[in-house]
C-alpha cells in the first residue's frame, strides 16, 4: 500500500505494478521465516541489539540475504524481469538497470515502514532522513517536482496509511476460528 502511495505521488505509471512489488519485495524473508526458521530467528535476534541491516545480517550469519533467495524464487517462477529486480535490489535501487524508479519507490516504502515498526521489532535504532537516502535521489531525478514536495507532510501521509496497513495484515495472519 506504501509502494503504491509513493508511486501516485512521483506519477509512476503502473500503481499496481508498484502495488505488486510492494508486495512480493520480501519473497526471500517468507522463505527463510519458513524453511530456516531457526537461522532466521537467530537473525532477528541479532539485530535487535545493534544496528545492522537484516540483510547485512543475513549475509554475516547466513551467506546469503532474502534478496539473493528470493531472486532466485522469482526466477524459477518466471516472475517478470522488473519484479525479480525488485526483489534483488530493493535494498540497493542504485544498482537497479531494468527499473530503478520502481526499486527505489519499493526501497523507500519498505524504510518508512520499518521505521513505523511495520516490521519484526526492536528495532528502535531504525530511521533515516529521506532527503539522504539514494531511493530519493533516483525519484527526485525522474521526478524533478519532488523537490517542490513538502517531506513532512509527505511523511504524514503515509502516516495515514498505516493504519489500513496494520488492518491488512491482521486480516491475513488472524486465525479464522
Amino acid at each position: 500500500m506504501v509502494s503504491k502511495i509513493i508511486a501516485k505521488k512521483i506519477g509512476y505509471q503502473d500503481l499496481e505494478k508498484a502495488y505488486i512489488s510492494g508486495i512480493i519485495h520480501d519473497l526471500g524473508e517468507v522463505f527463510l521465516s519458513n524453511f530456516m526458521r531457526v537461522d532466521f530467528l537467530a537473525v532477528l535476534d541479532s539485530i535487535k541489539s545493534k544496528p545492522i541491516k537484516l540483510v547485512d545480517a543475513e549475509a554475516q550469519l547466513l551467506g546469503t540475504s532474502h534478496c539473493e533467495i528470493g531472486f532466485c524464487m522469482a526466477q524459477k517462477w518466471n516472475f517478470p524481469e522488473s519484479y525479480c529486480e525488485v526483489i534483488a535490489q530493493h535494498h540497493t535501487p542504485g544498482e537497479a538497470t531494468v527499473d530503478p524508479i520502481l526499486c527505489a519507490i519499493v526501497n523507500l516504502a519498505d524504510l518508512f515502514c520499518g521505521v513505523r515498526e511495520l516490521n519484526y521489532g526492536g528495532l528502535e535504532w531504525v530511521s533515516f532522513n529521506l532527503v539522504e537516502e539514494e531511493a530519493w535521489q533516483i525519484l527526485k531525478n525522474e521526478s524533478p517536482k519532488l523537490s517542490e514536495l513538502d517531506v513532512e507532510r509527505f511523511c504524514y501521509e503515509l502516516d495515514d496509511a498505516i493504519p489500513d496497513v496494520k488492518e491488512l495484515v491482521a486480516s491475513i495472519f488472524t486465525a479464522k476460528k
